[in-house]
């Protein structure tokens, strides 16, 4: 590897902080995981943090004097949300082997009995076959369950982004409980408003209204790119 005068590294595990430690001129480190969760090596002062969004920002405490927060944008190119599959939908990949932070066996018990499917690389699933494929999925399926630990979940924000009425787990989200996402308080809150969605099409429907509104403020890959943009002139 020959360094140029423009280079700027952009490393996103610890094996690729190691590897540009070799090399002078600016770095970033991308912090995709939370501090009070994951255990995850924390980057050199010379680099400058950017965290994938406030929710995974708030559980760390920088020791950084250069972070910032870009939330990961998605073009918004889904399908419109129909939900005319009373069915949950899930869309996670080696769901059993990451049992502690994507839920399986929560999955498993909240879900029994009710009709689910599943996409994704599991022993019970297959991955769609395309783009198109997982699009239609997320818009014919009635509600998405969002079982992971994570917020930064891409299948969370397309799911939203389609405009897919959401029952998560996560607790402080920047979506509004009841308006935009359901957030449920425990097991037997999570069933209860999955059965609700499957149920109540026409509040499916507006509750997955809101989600899209609002994930498309949030999610905005205008917004993402610019603020790279800017990143990248500011320490190049």
């Amino acid at each position: 590897f020959k360094q140029s005068p423009n280079d700027v590294f952009i490393a996103q595990t610890p094996q690729q902080l190691s590897f540009f430690q070799r090399f002078s001129g600016p770095k970033i480190y991308i912090e995709h995981n939370r501090g009070t969760i994951v255990q995850h090596h924390y980057a050199p002062s010379d680099y400058y943090v950017v965290f994938v969004g406030e929710f995974v920002k708030r559980a760390w405490i920088p020791s950084h004097s250069k972070w910032t927060v870009i939330e990961t944008g998605l073009p918004d190119e889904f399908f419109p949300y129909e939900g005319t599959r009373s069915v949950i939908l899930s869309v996670v990949n080696h769901w059993k082997e990451r049992d502690w932070c994507c839920g399986f066996s929560l999955w498993e018990r909240v879900t029994k009995d009710l009709s689910t499917k599943v996409i994704g690389k599991n022993p019970f699933s297959a991955p769609a076959k395309d783009w198109s494929e997982l699009r239609h999925a997320y818009a014919s399926c009635r509600v998405y369950f969002h079982t992971t630990i994570s917020f930064t979940s891409m299948a969370l924000r397309e799911a939203l982004m389609t405009g897919m009425p959401v029952v998560t787990r996560l607790q402080d989200i920047p979506f509004e409980d009841g308006v935009e996402i359901l957030i449920g308080k425990d097991e037997a809150d999570m069933r209860s408003k999955l059965e609700w969605m499957l149920k109540d099409l026409d509040s499916a429907r507006r509750i997955g209204k809101h989600a899209r509104r609002r994930a498309l403020q949030l999610f905005d890959i205008k917004q993402f790119i610019n603020k790279w943009r800017d990143l990248l002139e500011e320490i190049g």
